[in-house]
C-alpha cells in the first residue's frame, strides 16, 4: 500500500499518471520519486530515486534545493517536480496554460488548463494498476490500467 498525503492506494503499482509519465514514491526518511515515460511502447527512466535521468526524449536539470526540470530536446518547458516532505509538480505548456498535480501531507490536488479539476483527501483507492491520471488532454480519470509497455519494467 502506498499513502499520499491522506490518501490511501491500495494494490496499485502507480498511484498517478500524467502526459504518458509514470510516477512511483517510495517512503522512507526522504521521499524518492521515480518517473517512468513511455518512448514508442518502450519504458524509459525520465527521473530515478530523485536524480535526472538520462534518455532519449527529454533533457533533465536539477537545481541545488533539489528541483528537477524535464524539457523536450528543443528546451521547451514539459514539466518540473520537486521531491521533498510535500511534493509537487507543474506540468504542461506555458502557452497554452499550466496543468498542476500538488501532492502533500493531506491532499492531491490536480487542475488542469481545460478546466477539469479535482481534490482528494482521505481516500482510498483500492486494486487498480494506476490510482490517478491526467491525460493529454487535460481530462482526469481514477483507477486504471497500466499500459503494456510498463509492465516489462515493473510488474
Amino acid at each position: 500500500m502506498s499513502v499520499i498525503g491522506s490518501n490511501k492506494f491500495d494494490n496499485c503499482t502507480i498511484p498517478v499518471a500524467f502526459l504518458n509519465r509514470y510516477l512511483i514514491i517510495e517512503h522512507g526518511s526522504t521521499d524518492l520519486i521515480t518517473v517512468i515515460l513511455n518512448n514508442n511502447g518502450k519504458a524509459e527512466y525520465e527521473i530515478f530515486r530523485n536524480e535526472p535521468a538520462d534518455n532519449s526524449i527529454t533533457d533533465a536539470t536539477k537545481t541545488p534545493a533539489g528541483v528537477i526540470t524535464i524539457a523536450d530536446k528543443t528546451g521547451k518547458f514539459i514539466y518540473k517536480i520537486r521531491p521533498a516532505s510535500e511534493t509537487s509538480i507543474v506540468f504542461g505548456k506555458i502557452e497554452q496554460g499550466e496543468n498542476k498535480i500538488l501532492i502533500n501531507d493531506k491532499v492531491i490536488n490536480v487542475t488542469t488548463a481545460n478546466g477539469s479539476a479535482m481534490i482528494m483527501q482521505k481516500s482510498t483507492i483500492s486494486g487498480f494498476e494506476v490510482g490517478v491520471a491526467v491525460l493529454e488532454n487535460g481530462d482526469i480519470v481514477v483507477g486504471t490500467s497500466l499500459p503494456e509497455f510498463i509492465h516489462s519494467l515493473i510488474v
